[in-house]
Order: structure tokens, then C-alpha cells, then sequence
């Protein structure tokens, strides 16, 4: 798919929410951003300065993390342990030296994110594929938490979880962005969106369409 004249800021405690059919161009765009996949022409700046993000490495450095829209086949490792999955992405973090693993605070940081983020498993050692769809993703979302990122793009994230779950997962985002983090929010969701978003931007065939902000941020208009 090709989008074009894609012009969208996000801020810091603020949710952006990208609406559209499937199709839209929604996924395409997040993965570009992130450095998922290319893009001909177009800058990303971060802080007022041109980003270079040829891969997702070079996003995660800048701030950027990404919750996929694919949790089981993108988003975690599903045969290795909740553990392992928490501390994926900020491993760096736990080494000593670049070569020794500090599996103390590894655990101790995981352990953290099950307590103050309900994820329910019988312990640490549980491999993640045997979670419910909803724990499964609070762990996706925990493991770039450790990151500290600036930005978090979310695709999808309540897809194929129970209503429990969902409203879980919106107190986490909120929560998130009350502490200033910026959320690019991408669903299909009208609820959802109508919900959570501070600011709307609606796709259609890969281009900005319209806008709605605030109060205008209606299920009727979207």
C-alpha cells in the first residue's frame, strides 16, 4: 500500500489516534516510522530535529517503541518465559561488563512489572505462549515500559482480548501518558478510540482525510 501527505505530530502526554478501515494505511505508516519498512520520500523529527531511522534499532534509540498488532507472531517470544520476555528489548540494562547477566535485578525488574501491572502467571519462569491473549499483551507493552520510551505506537492493542482485560489496558495507557509519555494509538476501535484519543487523525487509501480534536471526537463524525 502507498500513503502520501502524511503530516501528524504527537506529544508528550498526549494520545494520537490513527482511525481507518483496514486498508488504510495505518500499520504501513507505524511501520515506517519505526524503521520497519522503508519510505520514498518524507522526514521524521524528533524534538524539532531530523530523525535518521533506517531501522528499528535507530528508533529505539531515539525514544520510539512499538506494540505490534501481531503480539504472538511479532510482538513476544512465546517460547521463552515471561521473564525473558519483560527484559527483551532493555537487556543491556541487566549485563555487567557487556558480557555477564545481572539475573538478580532481571528478575527483580520483572517481577516488578507482574505486580504493578496484574499480570497474572504462576511465576516468572512460565513460558509467555501459555498466558491469556490479555496478559500476553500487558507483557508486550511491560517490556518497552523498561525501555522508558518517549513515544509508544500501539497497534491494535486490545485485539482479541476480553472486556476485563481491555479496560486494564486503557488505565495502563492513561497512566502512561500521565507520565508523559506520547502514544500513537492505532485501532479500529470506535469505542476505543472515542475513548482515549485526544486528537484523531482518520485515513483513508493511505491520506489524511480528516482531523477531530477534543469534543469533536465523535463515533457519529468518525
Amino acid at each position: 500500500l502507498r500513503f502520501e501527505n502524511i503530516n501528524l505530530s504527537v506529544h508528550s502526554r498526549e494520545i494520537v489516534g490513527l482511525y481507518g478501515l483496514l486498508g488504510s494505511g495505518r500499520t504501513e505508516i507505524a511501520n515506517a516510522i519505526f524503521g520497519l519498512s522503508k519510505y520514498k520520500s518524507g522526514t521524521v523529527y524528533t524534538d524539532g530535529k531530523k530523525a535518521h531511522i533506517r531501522r528499528p534499532k535507530d528508533a529505539i534509540d531515539l525514544g520510539l517503541g512499538l506494540v505490534p498488532e501481531n503480539r504472538r507472531e511479532e510482538g513476544l517470544t512465546l517460547g521463552h518465559s515471561v521473564e525473558e520476555n519483560l527484559t527483551l528489548v532493555n537487556m543491556m540494562a541487566y549485563t555487567k561488563g557487556r558480557i555477564f547477566r545481572d539475573s538478580k535485578r532481571e528478575a527483580e525488574v520483572a517481577r516488578e512489572n507482574v505486580e504493578t501491572l496484574g499480570i497474572k502467571t504462576p511465576s516468572l519462569d512460565r513460558l509467555v505462549k501459555y498466558l491469556s491473549g490479555g496478559n500476553q499483551q500487558k507483557v508486550v507493552i511491560a517490556k518497552w515500559v523498561n525501555k522508558n520510551p518517549r513515544m509508544l505506537i500501539m497497534d491494535e492493542p486490545t485485539r482479541g482480548i476480553d472486556v476485563g482485560a481491555k479496560s486494564e489496558i486503557y488505565d495502563l495507557i492513561t497512566g502512561l501518558v500521565s507520565q508523559g509519555m506520547g502514544v500513537l494509538l492505532i485501532s479500529s476501535e470506535l469505542n476505543e478510540v472515542c475513548e482515549l484519543c485526544d486528537r484523531v487523525v482518520v485515513l483513508k487509501a493511505g491520506k489524511i482525510v480528516e482531523q477531530f480534536v477534543g469534543d469533536d471526537i465523535q463515533k457519529e463524525k468518525l
